[in-house]
């Protein structure tokens, strides 16, 4: 990991942590990836960049020469150097059709329990087994 001090070390698209100009008394870090660079030349407290999420600062350190924002940067000890911790390898959604495909499969749960019909009164989503709907008292059509 570099110090981003040095203009010609500093490309859009890399990932950094920088600090706004209001964090310089706490040194708080924002991560992101640079959208546009801002100074022209070398600074000593490193150079000017606007991040993706608009963001403007200077930079601490430059995390990743190329956009990381599948991976986490993850702290370590002392918060002085960046280890990258890879994504897991199922997301969330992955999670949830695998546990209604697995809910709709088990004997247990009816697979009718998991269908629905919309209202055309209220749009109301109500559940197979009404014949009326629960918001508005409409039956079903």
């Amino acid at each position: 990991m570099r110090v981003g001090k040095i203009r010609n070390q500093v490309k859009e698209g890399q990932y950094v942590a920088v600090i706004q100009k209001h964090h310089q008394n706490t040194n708080e870090l924002t991560h992101g990836v640079i959208k546009d660079i801002l100074t022209k030349g070398d600074h000593p407290r490193g150079i000017k960049v606007r991040l993706t999420s608009n963001v403007v600062g200077r930079i601490h350190q430059i995390l990743s020469e190329t956009s990381t924002t599948q991976a986490e940067i993850v702290p370590t000890e002392h918060n002085v150097d960046y280890e990258m911790k890879e994504p897991p390898e199922t997301t969330l959604a992955d999670f949830i059709v695998t546990k209604l495909n697995s809910l709709a499969n088990n004997s247990i749960i009816d697979e009718d329990v998991l269908k629905t019909w919309n209202c055309k009164t209220c749009t109301y989503i109500n559940g197979v087994y009404s014949d009326c709907c629960e918001m508005c008292g409409m039956e079903r059509q």
